[in-house]
């Protein structure tokens, strides 16, 4: 009787969202969204379990060094009856269709309302937990970076645009790297993807736009790639694609690479750690002036000033190894984020955007060997950038220090309570290491547990001084 009365709340909360749907002139079928959203849910925990047996009894007991991170990708050990799973559901469509992906002082920061609600599902939370994400709505022009979780109510505006397969090209981007103004033309490529998607498939909407959109994703602090991502770790929730492509149109921005530069045969570990001791960079950068800051000497860098000394530092990616060298990158952008104190704000986005192109890579999608490397050329382009961006810290060979770590049960009740950001990162490394085995992701995810714990706060949030002349450049009504 409570699977049946779950099943039927479920039901109710996939035809309430096919309505929201139909009134913006799409429909998914309730049938359509019940098979794809079957694929998420909440799976039985991922705990390494060990029996004793003897002649009267027997025994479970649980090794707590494998975090119990819900493994959306294994579709078999989901529970889609479950409360969090609903929870999870609704959250998911409401965000999609209801909130906007720009919020706050100019429009200048983002909606990461899908990637916190999946990392806190999939790292054990409540359903009072995935619920509190969507947080207060603000009012149409925002208010200040202060209040938590808030975003902006959804208002369609297409502005007399209709994008169609003949023009897609034309109105990509227009934002800079900052990504200011990557709400407008939105909502024209929402309902154009949504259309795509129906006439022909989830997958084959991706192989077709999103090859063309890759040397594009670094624009808006990797957010639309972000999000993209997160479609892949939900394992294909129907609301979330049509956002994260038309995220990737409006804040698409070239980042050129230097194709004639003999590429590093290093790993991307030893490419940061030559990257970071390199004189040439500029090291007095103010890392605390805000994201308008940090598009400024993400821009400084690419310059023509400094564009042969970063192209020394891209790496050879091997074709018959492009899931090595993912894995590589991913461990660059960990040690880029450590090597700054585990607090700066945008080598974490580093470690966030990194975990997304894992995702897209091992979602299920046949992409091929080119793009794959594509994919993981522009995704290193971003984690050098950054890291040189943020003072290029000097990346040490450090060791892990195993006897100080908690289990990871403890961290990741923690970080259920903590913000998006720091969650993300959290679950990022509890799954990595839950698939590698690798004691390094643990020591980090303790680490960025004493950092926060100690009372540091993420350096470099905030629009930063620099917002004025971006807005001047990029926002428009």
């Amino acid at each position: 009787r409570h699977q049946k009365r779950a099943h039927s709340q479920h039901m109710r909360a996939i035809l309430a969202s096919s309505l929201i749907l139909v009134t913006r002139g799409f429909h998914y079928s309730p049938s359509s969204l019940l098979v794809r959203s079957a694929r998420i849910g909440a799976a039985t925990s991922n705990t390494r379990m060990t029996t004793t047996a003897s002649s009267t009894s027997s025994s479970t007991t649980v090794d707590k060094a494998l975090p119990p991170c819900r493994n959306l990708l294994n579709p078999t050990s989901l529970d889609t009856t479950s409360d969090a799973y609903t929870a999870l559901q609704s959250s998911l469509q409401i965000n999609a269709n209801e909130r906007d992906i720009k919020t706050g002082p100019s429009k200048a920061f983002h909606n990461h309302n899908t990637a916190h609600a999946i990392s806190i599902f999939r790292c054990g939370g409540s359903v009072k937990d995935i619920q509190a994400v969507l947080g207060p709505l603000e009012p149409a022009v925002g208010v200040g970076a202060d209040t938590a979780n808030a975003t902006t109510k959804k208002i369609i505006k297409t502005n007399g645009l209709i994008i169609t397969k003949e023009n897609w090209l034309e109105h990509l981007g227009g934002c800079g790297l900052y990504g200011l103004g990557a709400h407008h033309n939105f909502d024209a490529y929402q309902y154009f993807f949504q259309l795509e998607i129906v006439r022909t498939s989830a997958e084959e909407t991706l192989k077709h736009y999103f090859p063309t959109l890759i040397k594009g994703f670094l624009g808006d602090f990797f957010h639309a790639l972000i999000e993209l991502g997160y479609y892949f770790e939900s394992s294909n929730n129907a609301a979330i694609l049509p956002n994260a492509l038309a995220w990737l149109c409006t804040s698409y921005v070239e980042v050129s690479v230097d194709e004639t530069v003999d590429k590093m045969e290093d790993t991307p570990l030893s490419a940061l750690r030559a990257a970071s001791r390199d004189q040439s960079f500029p090291k007095k950068n103010n890392l605390a002036n805000g994201s308008s800051g940090y598009i400024y000497d993400m821009e400084t860098l690419l310059s023509d000033e400094y564009l042969a000394a970063i192209s020394r530092y891209d790496i050879a990616i091997p074709p018959d190894r492009t899931q090595e060298v993912l894995m590589q990158i991913q461990e660059a952008a960990r040690e880029s984020f450590a090597a700054g104190g585990n607090k700066d704000f945008y080598t974490l986005h580093s470690v966030t955007g990194a975990r997304a192109v894992w995702a897209i890579m091992n979602g299920g999608v046949e992409w091929g060997v080119e793009v794959e490397c594509d994919m993981l050329i522009m995704l290193w382009k971003g984690v050098l950038l950054t890291h040189i961006a943020r003072n290029n810290p000097i990346v040490e060979e450090d060791d892990c220090e195993s006897s100080k770590l908690l289990p990871w049960a403890d961290i990741l009740e923690w970080a259920v309570a903590t913000d998006s950001h720091i969650v993300k990162v959290i679950f990022t490394f509890a799954d990595f290491y839950d698939k590698t085995g690798d004691m390094k992701y643990w020591q980090a995810a303790m680490d960025v547990m004493r950092t926060r714990k100690a009372g540091t706060a993420l350096e470099g949030t905030g629009v930063g001084t620099f917002i004025d002349d971006y807005v001047q450049k990029y926002a428009r009504e």
